[in-house]
């Protein structure tokens, strides 16, 4: 775990494709599993109209699980983040997991010219989006957890980090065996997230856990151990965290 880090990526079609799955979460647990070595991940930022609700996003949710079902698209999951702290450039987050890039950039292109005009039309005044909000990163599982989360919810925190004076990669890499050498708690783990984008920061750092008391947990023995010191010692970091739901599993 690295100390403060905020993370807000997104793109709408990425809600899109989380919605798709229905709010009737599908719950293949073993498809769901973190190991995510060798996936994609999107995130979207989503803004609420005036005519929002938490039963109108349901019900979108619902919907777009049905088109993403009937367009047969390949996606591993999809989740909604919840921020912690309100925020002025978004309000929910979409999450979208992918196989490969293949899959993703078919996806995208078919929903663009299939699903797209109807869609905005359905979502007017309930939510909206911006598609130049689209980031994409490969996944680098980092541990898994010690019981796995059989919940559709977890909450999340997201670093934003760059390495101090003096630090890098072996630094990060030799942070990485002491965290790993720990059992912070039962739902605790974590993924490197690295962006397929244009982006100023060092690395990207994902902590998650099943729920609010195993985030406590692990963060108070994380708190008495060396590890603050040496991350703040390494890298600068900035934190945001999300409650998350779990919304698709798998559409294959």
């Amino acid at each position: 775990m690295i100390k403060n880090v905020y993370f807000y990526f997104a793109s709408f079609f990425l809600a899109i494709f989380l919605i798709s799955c229905s709010s009737e979460t599908h719950s293949d647990n073993t498809a769901d599993s973190p190991l995510l070595n060798q996936t994609l991940v999107e995130y979207v930022w989503h803004k609420e109209g005036p005519n929002f609700s938490e039963d109108k996003l349901n019900m979108l949710v619902d919907e777009w699980n049905n088109i993403i079902d009937d367009a047969g698209y390949k996606m591993v999951g999809a989740n909604i983040l919840q921020p912690l702290e309100e925020s002025d450039q978004v309000d929910f987050i979409w999450v979208l997991r992918w196989a490969s890039l293949e899959d993703r950039n078919a996806a995208w292109e078919d929903w663009s010219i299939n699903y797209e005009p109807q869609w905005l039309e359905t979502i007017d005044g309930v939510m909206s989006y911006n598609t130049d909000d689209v980031y994409l990163f490969k996944t680098s599982l980092g541990s898994s957890p010690a019981v796995e989360n059989t919940e559709d919810t977890f909450v999340n925190s997201f670093f934003f980090c760059d390495y101090n004076d003096g630090y890098g990669l072996d630094d990060l890499n030799s942070y990485q065996e002491g965290i790993n050498s720990v059992t912070w708690s039962d739902g605790h783990w974590y993924i490197m997230l690295e962006p397929q984008f244009d982006s100023d920061v060092d690395f990207v750092w994902l902590d998650l856990w099943s729920n609010f008391s195993d985030k406590d947990a692990s963060r108070e023995k994380w708190n008495q151990s060396e590890f603050p010191n040496l991350a703040n010692m390494m890298f600068d970091c900035d934190e945001y965290g999300h409650l998350g739901k779990r919304i698709r599993i798998s559409s294959n």
